[in-house]
């Protein structure tokens, strides 16, 4: 989340509280290698 929450600071002034709020509807997500978020014939949603 450290990574996240300094790319979003890099680009935008935020106040703290709601920093957080936009951080709650972050989820971390770990991906193996060879492992995608997507597959093929899968609709994004």
């Amino acid at each position: 989340m450290e990574k996240l929450k300094n790319c979003i600071l890099s680009k935008i002034a935020v106040e703290k509280n709601s920093f957080d709020t936009i951080l709650t509807v972050f989820n971390p997500l770990e991906l193996s290698k060879g492992e995608f978020f997507l597959k093929s014939g899968k609709i994004c949603r």
